[in-house]
């Protein structure tokens, strides 16, 4: 009879140990709302302090190849990007980049946004050829993944061409930008303000390359 009851209260406290891991993760979850609205609100540091709180936990309930923990990371990654704190937005961008590879392989859209979060610090820091470097790679595994019409692959060409644009490149820049036009009409219509910015865009290249010839 006692070693029944003592199964009977292992297998209770196995179930209550079960039941507060699940009651952390969904507090940690709210506590990562919590930040994403603060970032979204530019308070970088109470944001910042919660996704410390929300790392901490999520390493101990969940492990650090989790998503919902290598989310955290990257939302860490974008307030340190919009501190203009690119070296620790670079670490950290790093450290999701490795984690998203063994967790969800080179192919797939998280990752892939990875690269392309990384290629825009890159921009930031002026490594331009770094920054096409990347983005190239992100196209191309975009387009397999998710097609050429897809908003993400448009957005890739749309960073491409900016950088383009910086290198004074303003033919390869107009060549993007009229594929991103096509892809946006197809994709959204042409009263979608993505599209309005990239008219925008097309006629400030267009400005630029008037100046030259001029």
């Amino acid at each position: 009879g006692s070693a029944k009851a003592a199964e009977a209260v292992a297998a209770l406290e196995e179930r209550a140990n079960v039941a507060a891991r699940i009651s952390r993760v969904e507090e940690l979850g709210a506590l990562h709302e919590i930040a994403n609205l603060k970032r979204e609100h530019n308070d970088h540091a109470g944001a910042m302090e919660l996704y410390d709180e929300v790392k901490g936990g999520q390493a101990m309930a969940l492990g650090t190849n989790h998503p919902d923990y290598l989310a955290t990371l990257n939302n860490m990654a974008m307030v340190k990007a919009g501190q203009y704190d690119l070296a620790g937005a670079m670490e950290l961008y790093e450290e999701v980049k490795t984690g998203r590879a063994e967790a969800l392989g080179t192919k797939h859209p998280d990752y892939l946004k990875t690269l392309n979060n990384i290629a825009g610090v890159k921009q930031d820091q002026n490594d331009l050829a770094g920054a096409i470097q990347l983005y190239e790679e992100v196209k191309a595994g975009q387009a397999e993944a998710l097609g050429t019409n897809h908003p993400d692959f448009l957005v890739t060409l749309n960073n491409m061409a900016m950088v383009k644009e910086k290198q004074n490149d303003l033919a390869g820049a107009m060549e993007l930008y009229e594929k991103v036009k096509a892809g946006q009409v197809d994709a959204l219509g042409t009263n979608h303000p993505d599209y309005l910015e990239t008219l925008h865009n097309m006629a400030s290249v267009k400005q630029d390359q008037n100046d030259l010839s001029g």
